[in-house]
């Protein structure tokens, strides 16, 4: 699409890189205002699972989605130069406009909202095992999630990659990734104390965990809503 709007191999060449240098940066909006939904739009955000063995309908969904993007794009650049009746060349501007729009709002709505994935690792260490499907059976509500993280951290990539798990298996569970160091009376409310905990919540019940895996996450979920069928029973 770019190459189809420049004049010359070198203009194309130093766009290109200038949009995938845009995209790519736009990563480091998580944790911010409408960071989540921007940092959707970059590449390497839906590069995190398969870097991890992990195929997400999501993500495939978002690069098929940039693809169609660049090709209406480019038709649209190429439309421009083609001979041909005025009417019918605005017609295929409108044309290509409207699979332009289309597909946008296919990126930044529906691809995200997709949840899920195929574990192609040996022993299926990202696929949600019996055991938690069976926790998380009698599960009263959503389980919310913060996680006080540096939203660029390699902790922040762990915990949405074992959001991304549990999401695909139909369990509700949401994220919200907030940075201590700029919203730390949040943190202190929540009895934070360092970075990487991470306050899990069912209903009006919380707990505060060091660490996020499959397995503490279960276990502070089974104790959490235990906890609610005890209040309710009285």
């Amino acid at each position: 699409a770019v190459s189809a709007r420049s004049a010359s191999p070198t203009a194309a060449s130093f766009l290109g890189f200038a949009v995938l240098l845009g995209l790519w940066t736009l990563q480091y909006t998580q944790g911010h205002v409408l960071g989540g939904r921007l940092a959707e739009l970059a590449p390497s955000t839906h590069l995190e699972a398969a870097g991890r063995g992990v195929l997400d309908v999501g993500d495939i969904g978002y690069f098929v989605a940039c693809t169609i993007l660049g090709l209406a794009a480019a038709m649209a650049a190429l439309d421009g130069h083609r001979s041909g009746s005025a009417p019918y060349r605005r017609r295929r501007r409108r044309l290509a406009g409207a699979a332009v729009a289309g597909v946008g709002t296919v990126l930044s709505i529906g691809a995200p909202a997709v949840h899920a994935q195929v574990d192609l690792t040996p022993t299926k260490r990202y696929t949600v095992t019996r055991e938690t499907r069976a926790v998380v059976r009698q599960l009263p509500g959503p389980v919310q999630l913060t996680g006080y993280v540096d939203p660029d951290s390699a902790q922040a990539v762990q915990l949405r990659s074992v959001v991304q798990q549990y999401q695909a298996a139909g369990i509700p569970v949401r994220l919200e990734i907030v940075d201590p160091d700029e919203q730390p009376s949040r943190a202190r409310h929540d009895g934070v104390q360092r970075y990487g905990q991470v306050l899990a919540a069912v209903g009006d019940r919380r707990e505060l965990l060091d660490d996020v895996g499959q397995i503490p996450l279960t276990s502070a979920i089974n104790r959490l809503t235990r906890e609610i069928g005890r209040a309710s029973c009285r």
